[in-house]
């Protein structure tokens, strides 16, 4: 067995393991690597979508949860006894910050940042006229493709992660407001009793 080296656009296939007289399939290999690119650049954009969907989720049952928190308020403040409403005002106040900074998080997260995209059909069109020695073989135009799936994919993960990192502040801070509703609750039944 001999040792085969294949280097594409800095990646370095070492030590392959071939038999004699064995070729590297360059058409096959580029291939290969444009297809994997492509799907790991169309699980991004998939990605992309549920974590959007994950924040208007969010929204939703923001607002449900506020629209209830109100109309809670609103009866407690019609009849205060034998709480004040200074008490009701403090406790409504503190959730209601805390809910607030889950919509802010949530809104954030669907925050449309600029990434990288295809090039113009123009530029294409450009690229290929001054450099049509760059595209003479099935290997040069896999990769070329390639090259174009990797600067999209990144771009989209680098928004994708910062979106992740909104809805899950949004989610702590929902949950933070729950569960400040549940111990100021137990706090309010234990100073009526």
């Amino acid at each position: 067995m001999n040792k085969k080296f294949f280097n594409i656009d800095n990646l370095l296939f070492e030590n392959v393991e071939l038999p004699k007289d064995v070729e590297l399939p360059k058409d096959e290999i580029c291939t290969f690597i444009k297809e994997y690119t492509k799907e790991a650049l169309e699980a991004e954009i998939r990605r992309n979508e549920s974590i959007i969907s994950q924040a208007n989720s969010m929204q939703t049952v923001f607002s449900i949860f506020t629209a209830s928190l109100f109309i809670i308020a609103q009866i407690l403040f019609d009849y205060p006894e034998p709480l004040s409403r200074t008490y009701f005002f403090v406790i409504f106040s503190i959730v209601g910050l805390v809910l607030l900074f889950s919509l802010f998080a949530a809104t954030m997260a669907q925050n449309r940042k600029k990434q990288s995209q295809y090039e113009s059909i123009d530029k294409f069109y450009n690229t290929i006229n001054n450099k049509v020695n760059s595209f003479d073989t099935n290997a040069k135009r896999e990769l070329y493709l390639y090259k174009n799936y990797k600067k999209i994919h990144e771009s989209v993960e680098i928004n994708n992660n910062n979106r992740v990192k909104w809805v899950n502040i949004s989610m702590l801070s929902f949950y933070s407001a729950l569960v400040l509703c549940v111990i100021l609750f137990i706090i309010s039944i234990l100073k009526l009793i």
